[in-house]
């Protein structure tokens, strides 16, 4: 799981540096000659001023409407988590007590020793989903950035802007999947026959392992979303022959 984690972050730092090599310079202008009159200079920083004010607002809106996609897909699974606690209550006493009933220290010490290991396998799993959401909401953010200043520059960004929306609800929804999942437990329900322990052990184990591999959907789908709205930015710069500002040299080491 660790291996493909870090598949995935490598595979974010790249795409972040794609990119990252497409960031056009907002405030670029042709520089003037030394004839202009002070008049013209102040129009065209004037010009600057509220071409930049322009591109901030449109850029807000639209993490505005981002914020308002997670606050949504939270609230959706607030219920789910609520019920998940009130269940995990009272699956955590009965396994408290199984375990203290047993006479075999042996077997006390290995439940315990498995419970310990299915709450820190959770913990690092959420962390590593946490570190994932951290940098697609940072491609997301330098993304509504650029179709800001197409946008400011009169171009059609229509396509560009509804696939922003349908990534902005895809990483909203991984990210509110991860939240969800740090408030899981995982309690193993002790049968009465202590014949049974390992194969309820193993059965809480996999429950464990599906919930992680539907939180890695959610950010798989959020991922490729993001792909594809930054090669479609990625053709609106190159077609409307945008100038790129250089690549940043910055040695990235995952």
């Amino acid at each position: 799981m660790q291996k493909t984690i870090r598949q995935i972050l490598i595979y974010l730092l790249i795409l972040s540096f794609f990119i990252y090599t497409f960031h056009t310079t907002v405030l670029a202008q042709t520089e003037n000659s030394d004839t202009q009159t002070t008049d013209a200079e102040t129009s065209t920083a004037s010009t600057d001023r509220m071409t930049k004010e322009i591109r901030d607002q449109k850029q807000e809106e639209l993490r505005t409407n981002y914020e308002n996609k997670k606050e949504e897909m939270r609230l959706q699974m607030e219920e789910r988590k609520q019920e998940h606690i009130a269940s995990v209550e009272a699956r955590r006493e009965t396994f408290r007590f199984r375990v203290k009933e047993l006479t075999d220290e042996e077997k006390q010490a290995a439940l315990e020793r498995i419970d310990s290991h299915l709450a820190s396998a959770n913990e690092r799993f959420v962390e590593a989903a946490g570190n994932i959401g951290t940098k697609l909401e940072d491609i997301l953010s330098r993304l509504e950035g650029r179709i800001a200043d197409l946008e400011d520059r009169g171009i059609d960004t229509t396509e560009a802007s509804a696939q922003l929306d349908v990534a902005q609800q895809a990483l909203a929804t991984a990210q509110a999947a991860a939240e969800e999942q740090a408030t899981k437990e995982y309690v193993i329900d002790l049968p009465e026959d202590e014949t049974g322990f390992k194969e309820a052990a193993r059965a809480t184990h996999q429950e464990m392992k599906d919930d992680f591999k539907a939180v890695k959907e959610y950010f798989k789908t959020a991922h490729d979303e993001l792909h594809t709205l930054a090669r479609m930015v990625g053709t609106l710069v190159t077609e409307n022959k945008i100038p790129a500002r250089g690549a940043d040299t910055e040695t990235v080491t995952p």
